[in-house]
């Protein structure tokens, strides 16, 4: 499969060259403006592609985020059960909502 930024490349180098050869008279200039058409689908691939790359970076983001989060209560629970060993440890009384 051919890259958006390859096709959108390779597009805009016909279009142009199909223009010069319209403006010289060598073609008609309906297809030039038929290879100036044609340019605005890679075009499009490449704002398709572009947006997915973004939305996946964000969902990336996001995930990253939530796998922080994670962390975050892993260790604050990690805490709360070392406080509690050391309660019982030390022969304390554990608090009634333990």
């Amino acid at each position: 499969m051919v890259q958006p930024r390859v096709q959108l490349q390779q597009a805009k180098t016909d279009a142009a060259r199909l223009q010069r050869l319209a403006d010289a008279g060598a073609i008609s200039e309906q297809a030039a403006e038929q290879a100036q058409f044609a340019k605005a689908v890679p075009e499009q691939a490449l704002r398709s592609a572009e947006e997915q790359i973004h939305t996946r970076q964000q969902a990336g983001s996001a995930a990253r985020g939530q796998v922080e989060s994670q962390r975050v209560v892993i260790a604050q629970e990690r805490q709360i059960e070392a406080q509690l060993m050391i309660s019982y440890d030390c022969g304390r009384r554990l608090p009634d909502w333990v």
